[in-house]
């Protein structure tokens, strides 16, 4: 089945990021990961509530001084928390100038108030592009719609806002679990491995189109 349209993950995929940087900018503020353990439930629960707009920033920061004990600002949290993102590479954005011209594009990201207006504000800078659905035929940020991947009805609202046939609709995203998840719905799906040092430029030819490899390659659950 031909495919008609394509849903990008944002983080890792089209922006680069580095959770290190973040680990790295907290300990620089004397907050170690004993201090903020991600992994733990709570602190996980905090994150995820961020992520899927439940609480503000304000009270993000209030609940990392709860928890780490500490007397950090609103900024210091805010820059530490930022550290992460690393930044836009141009020639990904030229690409999709291109891919959009073949194909209906979406956005697809779990991301948060904080980073949003942090990258937000260099796609305007850097490209003149005021909203992402300036470049995207429509972005979907979880914070804003209260929802995350891997969790399906995620995928199920864009299908049915967007009246999209699963077969017909490619998901690009760097988390397996993502792209499995989206599977589920028969939506097809292409793992981008960046551990092996992928790259999303190298699923498309240089007018935008998917290279015939990918055509060939993409299956419905993997």
């Amino acid at each position: 089945m031909k495919i008609k349209n394509i849903i990008f993950d944002f983080g890792g995929v089209i922006y680069d990021i580095d959770s290190e940087k973040c680990t790295e900018a907290f300990q620089n503020l004397g907050i170690t990961q004993t201090d903020l353990p991600f992994t733990d439930p709570s602190v996980k629960a905090l994150f995820d509530n961020l992520e899927t707009g439940k609480v503000s920033p304000e009270y993000f920061y209030h609940q990392i001084r709860r928890i780490t004990g500490s007397q950090l600002t609103d900024l210091q949290i805010q820059e530490a928390w930022n550290a992460l993102l690393i930044g836009f590479e141009k020639e990904r954005i030229r690409l999709l100038e291109k891919v959009r011209e073949h194909y209906q594009i979406f956005l697809l990201s779990n991301s948060n108030f904080i980073h949003y207006q942090r990258y937000r504000k260099e796609l305007e800078q850097q490209f003149g592009y005021t909203t992402f659905d300036d470049l995207f035929h429509q972005a979907y940020f979880s914070h804003e719609i209260g929802m995350q991947k891997p969790y399906k009805n995620i995928f199920e609202a864009i299908l049915q806002e967007q009246k999209l046939v699963p077969g017909e609709t490619l998901f690009i995203d760097d988390t397996k679990e993502h792209v499995d998840s989206a599977g589920q719905l028969e939506i097809r799906g292409r793992f981008l491995n960046l551990r092996n040092g992928e790259d999303l430029l190298s699923l498309f030819d240089q007018s935008g189109m998917l290279n015939e490899k990918e055509l060939h390659g993409i299956s419905l659950k993997s």
